[in-house]
């Protein structure tokens, strides 16, 4: 019988002790500063939620987490950044939803969202809310269908761009419901909120929090919210599919880490979301965003993540969304 040779024995034992390397890597993670990577402008909803849970993981772990803003294309700077960064848990990315919807539309992605970076834990979701304009003569969404059904192209839906979630939110409402409604992009929240308090477009899905102040001063109605169930920020608006509408969509938020980091130190991370979230000051904060507080592990992100990217590449390619 052939022995094993001296280097295939010096490789086995290095591959059996791997496994304990990455446990040693986890119980002293971590034990320098966390760079996390925001790859959108300050004060949106992503830089507030890096912000705010910096703040409560740094105390926990006696570490400091550094927050860079690092916006362009849509998220993908940032992210193609923390791609090539090592993956040793050091350099995080924490982004929206827009994750999986970029690489729906866009060719010559800088890097594999499937392969380069792993979901580490989803901190917070909401749904968009079915925004029309006050002087519209509906109610809801049955007389809304009615309406537009009437005059195919006639009627518009604002977005803040091209491949945006309240782009997907109105073609895949189009799609649902078997409508013609036109696509009137804008370059941004504000000049699309602008659109639909002057009564240039017609509906508008838009986040629920800076919705709330113009849906109370009866500025626009509030038609339904995307959640699964009523939302707890607007509990007399029905969901879209209470309305008829077979149609589910969550604008989501979450840390991702390079491709290859250690699970137990990708475990680590998500351990201490975790304890951030379950503070009840953490909550509210979160809840005054018009988000609710999730926490998951990262093969249930990892896994979310791939069904979203699904979703949307199937979706754009039904309604030809393509990148500018």
């Amino acid at each position: 019988m052939k022995l094993p040779s001296i280097c295939t024995l010096a490789f086995l034992a290095a591959v059996a002790l791997m496994p304990s390397f990455e446990a040693q890597a986890a119980d002293s993670y971590p034990s320098k500063p966390i760079r996390v990577i925001v790859p959108f402008p300050p004060g949106g909803p992503v830089d507030t939620l890096a912000r705010l849970l910096a703040v409560k993981i740094s105390d926990s772990t006696k570490q400091q987490l550094i927050i860079e803003n690092k916006p362009g294309a849509g998220g993908s700077i940032g992210a193609a950044q923390v791609a090539r960064s090592p993956a040793d848990g050091y350099t995080l990315l924490m982004t929206a939803s827009s994750y999986a919807m970029d690489p729906a539309i866009r060719a010559n992605f800088p890097f594999d969202p499937r392969k380069d970076l792993h979901g580490v834990s989803m901190v917070a979701s909401g749904p968009v809310v079915l925004l029309s304009r006050h002087e519209l003569p509906v109610e809801n969404v049955s007389q809304l269908l009615d309406l537009v059904k009437q005059s195919p192209g006639k009627y518009s839906y604002a977005s803040t761009g091209i491949g945006t979630i309240n782009h997907f939110a109105g073609e895949l409402f189009k799609g649902e419901t078997r409508t013609d409604v036109v696509h009137i992009p804008y370059n941004g929240a504000t000049p699309a909120t602008q659109a639909i308090l002057a009564g240039q477009v017609d509906i508008f899905f838009n986040n629920v929090l800076s919705s709330l102040p113009h849906i109370k001063s009866g500025k626009v109605k509030a038609l339904a919210v995307s959640s699964p169930k009523r939302w707890p920020s607007l509990p007399e608006v029905p969901t879209l599919i209470e309305s008829g509408v077979s149609m589910e969509l969550m604008s989501w938020y979450g840390f991702l880490a390079p491709g290859g980091t250690p699970m137990p130190v990708m475990k680590a991370f998500s351990s201490e979301i975790k304890k951030a979230l379950v503070d009840p000051a953490i909550q509210e904060k979160i809840n005054q965003l018009g988000l609710t507080v999730d926490g998951t592990s990262p093969i249930e992100f990892q896994t979310y993540i791939g069904a979203e990217i699904d979703k949307w590449t199937d979706i754009a390619k039904k309604a030809n969304i393509k990148a500018e």
